[in-house]
């Protein structure tokens, strides 16, 4: 009998995950290891960093927006002065960092949880097996070794799309509201805001835009006022110019990375010019494909706001991928079936895999570039056809 692409997903994302397992025993730990970033005494970093600026981050070059810099400072006043005033690396070695930081990835993984719950379809074991094979998959294992706020981000864009066309007004409200904090924590899951274009609900999309606009600048109010969003911006800009010249292009994912990376291989400077052009070319047929694309699966409608988010932002390190588990929800709850399936279940098979070498990013790049590639194909094909018939 042949096994259906749901029974192959969790086969054999199962079979890696138990091998990579095995070898770590057998390694003393050196397998799994070589997930996660190269500085051994960098765990947690990017959860502890962050509570370092206070009230004052746009002064300190923080591109993050404000209500994730409220959240980090308010998380900052829990910590003694004494500790505090020693630095983040004194307060991850300090009883309370380390507990506050435990309660913040537990809290995260709960909400995971219990959002996924409300979106996936099935039995309670196979939510529970997708569950765990997630949070045991490449992208995640990196997350979490980070301590980064992109889990938070994930889990407010799948209630998003878990309610965005709820008839429940007050469920239909709080996914527009969850679009909004995920927009307010990492700017570019704004993204999905254009399934309400796409459906011409004008009126929900102008009451989604005002909770976006809301919830993103009222928060600065607790970091200096408004006057200091113009530096924000400014510190945004800076980093985006920098990040091609200064973040290590092994755990990158974005197309202009990509491109970079062809060149330095290749020597030839062209490559590095074109990742402009085609981030460019991307993010334009990227927005035709959501607003006019006529897929039959959901899930790929779903995949090209999921792939520009990964893709396009200059900054894009390997937890993005975890972005990747939006679509694979909705891709194992297809009933339809279609010739593409079993590549695509390779694809997404291959962008979870928790492959244990340090330029891992250069492989997932190359999976994601494979799905772009098709979807976009498939999407900007499905419009051609469309006009073709009107």
């Amino acid at each position: 009998m042949e096994l259906n692409k749901k029974q192959l997903f969790y086969s054999i994302i199962s079979l890696i995950v138990i091998l990579v397992m095995i070898s770590s025993i057998y390694t003393n730990g050196k397998t799994i290891k070589r997930i996660f970033v190269k500085d051994p005494n960098d765990t947690y970093m990017d959860f502890f960093n962050c509570m370092m600026y206070e009230n004052k981050p746009y002064e300190n070059k923080v591109i993050y927006p404000p209500l994730p810099n409220v959240f980090y400072y308010i998380v900052s006043k829990t910590i003694p002065k004494e500790i505090f005033k020693q630095g983040s690396f004194a307060i991850r070695s300090s009883q309370l960092g380390r507990f506050i930081c435990g309660i913040y990835i537990i809290f995260s993984v709960l909400f995971f949880i219990y959002v996924l719950f409300k979106v996936k379809q099935g039995t309670i074991e196979e939510k529970m097996l997708l569950v765990s094979l997630l949070l045991l998959s490449g992208p995640f294992i990196f997350l979490l070794e980070r301590g980064n706020n992109i889990f938070l981000t994930l889990v407010f864009i799948l209630f998003y799309l878990y309610g965005y066309k709820s008839n429940n007004t007050i469920v239909k409200h709080l996914s527009f509201i969850s679009l909004a904090i995920a927009a307010s924590f990492k700017i570019y899951p704004t993204i999905f805001g254009f399934l309400l274009l796409r459906e011409k609900r004008w009126k929900d999309a102008a009451i989604c835009i005002c909770y976006g606009i809301s919830i993103f600048i009222l928060p600065i109010v607790f970091l200096g006022g408004f006057s200091k969003f113009p530096l924000f911006i400014n510190n945004l800009l800076d980093t985006s110019k920098l990040v091609t010249t200064t973040f290590p292009t092994g755990i990158q994912l974005s197309i202009q990375n990509f491109f970079k990376v062809i060149a330095q291989y290749s020597k030839i400077e062209l490559f590095q010019n074109l990742g402009g052009i085609a981030t460019i070319l991307v993010l334009i047929t990227g927005f035709i494909i959501i607003l006019f694309g006529d897929f039959k699966q959901k899930w790929k409608l779903y995949t090209v706001p999921t792939l520009l988010m990964i893709t396009i932002p200059s900054i894009s390190f390997i937890y993005a991928m975890i972005f990747i588990s939006i679509p694979l929800i909705y891709f194992l709850d297809e009933q339809e079936s279609d010739k593409l399936d079993k590549f695509y279940l390779t694809l997404f098979i291959l962008c979870l895999s928790p492959i244990p070498i340090h330029k891992i990013g250069y492989a997932y790049s190359v999976f994601l570039f494979f799905m772009i590639v098709l979807i976009w194909y498939e999407g900007l094909k499905s419009i051609f056809m469309k006009y073709k018939k009107s």
